[in-house]
């Protein structure tokens, strides 16, 4: 005799898991909570399927409110690091007049000095003609 490892059984476990429960097939869904799954299996009863819906809607509002939470939470972290470089950039750019300024000063000194030693030299030249 050959074992039937089970063969005899093949034909129940194809059928839908949630027959055997009273469920009808397609009522479930993954990833739905228990009690969504409980509901549209038991239409028949009004008040426990008003009560799921409202704790369907219930989970569904706050999920909502926790993404909303976590939205806001980013949005207020990016909203201060924006600041924080915007102040950062103000700072550089404080920096970088600062600096242009002190430039700008130095090489007007520069060019004005350049004047009086081409005038020095000028002078010197004739006071030497002269001589």
């Amino acid at each position: 005799m050959v074992p039937s490892y089970g063969r005899e059984h093949a034909t129940h476990s194809r059928s839908f898991e949630g027959e055997k429960r009273g469920i009808p097939k397609g009522s479930q869904r993954i990833g739905e909570p228990d009690y969504v799954k409980i509901s549209l299996g038991t239409r028949r009863s009004g008040v426990l399927y008003s009560f799921c819906l409202v704790n369907k809607l219930t989970f569904i509002q706050t999920s909502a409110n926790a993404m909303l939470e976590e939205t806001k939470g980013m949005i207020l972290k990016r909203d201060n690091e924006n600041s924080r470089l915007r102040e950062q950039r103000d700072q550089l750019n404080a920096e970088l007049n600062e600096r242009k300024n002190k430039d700008s000063v130095r090489w007007h000194s520069i060019q004005e000095y350049q004047k009086l030693v081409d005038q020095q030299a000028v002078c010197m030249q004739d006071t030497l003609r002269n001589e």
